[in-house]
């Protein structure tokens, strides 16, 4: 057993050591510096996807000598090839950054003797998904024997939710229409990107006139075909109904339940016009 002044002496001995046992990491000083912002976007085709933007900066770690190459890079699908999007070099362009990647709309800031570039990327795609890269070349001191050069490196997640559903009808909705009538209602839209647990389910409601809320339909619904596309994948699917009186005035709308979140917002709707009863026509 230690007594009290020997048990402090212990303590004091062990820190000691530890500090000198654990040394500081000289890659994690001397690492890049790199933010992207967002680090990722969602996305709803049709409604944002040519507005939103991505920031990346690239600068090289605090306290160097001098700094003679910066860069900003990435690896995207499907090759996995690395890019170089925006360059400065102490040799070119009077070391300001220049674009290298032909990226329409892309702006590019900065120079190497404010240690500092920025690249921002407009009208974002899930082409645009992937890791970039802040690379940089230096000197740590003033008199060091070799440069060092040093990556950073963050992922940009870009994905497409649901977007705006299109509905498209067997007649318009100015149509009159006779009691038996076939009424066909094909509901059409993005669905958003697709995983092998993604689960779409359509939603089909109905509101009749001086009501003022929405009811369920579980009439006959029919799945249409799926096409994929770059970002995303569209869908649809089709109602029909064989018209009564009751449907005078009512008003459908379609809109898509993903992973259990229902994109209402987005529902496209129809209003069935007037429905005469076999009764009438006689």
């Amino acid at each position: 057993m230690f007594c009290d002044n020997e048990m402090s002496s212990f303590l004091r001995v062990s820190f000691v050591l530890l500090m000198h046992w654990v040394p500081k990491c000289a890659s994690e000083e001397l690492m890049s510096r790199m933010t992207v912002i967002p680090p990722a976007l969602y996305l709803t085709p049709g409604v944002n996807d040519t507005k939103d933007s991505v920031n990346i900066t690239c600068q090289p770690p605090a306290g160097v000598s001098s700094v003679f190459l910066m860069s900003i890079r990435r690896r995207i699908a499907p090759t996995f090839k690395e890019q170089t999007l925006a360059d400065a070099d102490t040799s070119k362009n009077g070391a300001k950054v220049f674009l290298v990647a032909h990226i329409p709309g892309a702006v590019v800031s900065g120079n190497i003797n404010a240690r500092f570039i920025s690249l921002i990327l407009h009208q974002v795609t899930c082409l645009d998904e992937g890791r970039y890269f802040c690379k940089t070349t230096f000197f740590e001191k003033q008199n060091s024997p070799s440069s060092i050069e040093r990556t950073r490196e963050q992922r940009l997640t870009v994905k497409f939710t649901a977007g705006q559903m299109n509905l498209t009808a067997s007649r318009a909705e100015n149509y009159t229409w006779e009691e038996g009538e076939l009424l066909k209602l094909t509901c059409s839209g993005s669905v958003g990107f697709m995983q092998e647990n993604t689960k779409i389910a359509w939603v089909w409601e109905f509101q009749n006139p001086e009501e003022s809320f929405w009811t369920v339909y579980n009439g006959d619904i029919q799945p249409g075909p799926a096409v994929d596309k770059p970002c995303y994948q569209e869908q649809s699917s089709v109602l029909l109904r064989n018209v009564t009186t009751e449907d005078s005035g009512r008003v459908f709308r379609c809109y898509v339940n993903r992973d259990g979140r229902v994109f209402w917002r987005l529902a496209a709707m129809y209003t069935v016009g007037n429905v005469s009863a076999e009764d009438d026509r006689e």
